[in-house]
């Protein structure tokens, strides 16, 4: 799964540093405490089935999915910025990147299988979860923080 991220990067020109395991944690914790914190507090843990995304599909946070967190996503004016990219995975997988512009990993998704990304600034005022589930309506899913308060 690794390769096929970095792989991505590299066709698409993204300049990129795999973050450790401690950094990522940390990452991925700060996500979860915005836009997993209505599933913390009323489920007890941060995720579901193992899948993060599930706080979109269940409505715990409030979100788009489909073509309209597409368009949300790709109406967002990107500047060349930081971005994290988060691999749904208990290893603590992540990357920070500085794209031209904002990556869109449906297709590479779609031909790969079960791998699911997560996609924000630094600022975590938004989020795109890419799924492997978009085949049967189960993302991709775009949030806004704003939206969570």
């Amino acid at each position: 799964m690794l390769d096929i991220v970095e792989k991505y990067f590299d066709d698409n020109n993204i300049e990129y540093v795999r973050l450790d395991k401690k950094a990522c944690c940390q990452i991925q914790q700060k996500w979860r405490d915005v836009y997993s914190a209505q599933m913390k507090t009323q489920k007890g843990g941060w995720g579901d089935d193992n899948y993060e995304w599930n706080t979109f599909a269940q409505n715990y946070a409030v979100n788009k999915k489909g073509a309209r967190a597409r368009a949300l996503y790709h109406d967002i004016p990107w500047k060349d910025s930081v971005l994290y990219v988060v691999l749904e995975d208990a290893n603590g997988i992540a990357w920070k990147c500085y794209p031209k512009r904002l990556p869109d990993f449906s297709l590479e998704l779609s031909n790969i299988g079960c791998i699911d990304l997560y996609v924000f600034p630094e600022d975590l005022s938004w989020t795109m979860a890419f799924t492997h589930e978009e085949s049967i309506d189960m993302g991709p899913y775009f949030a806004m923080k704003e939206w969570q308060e």
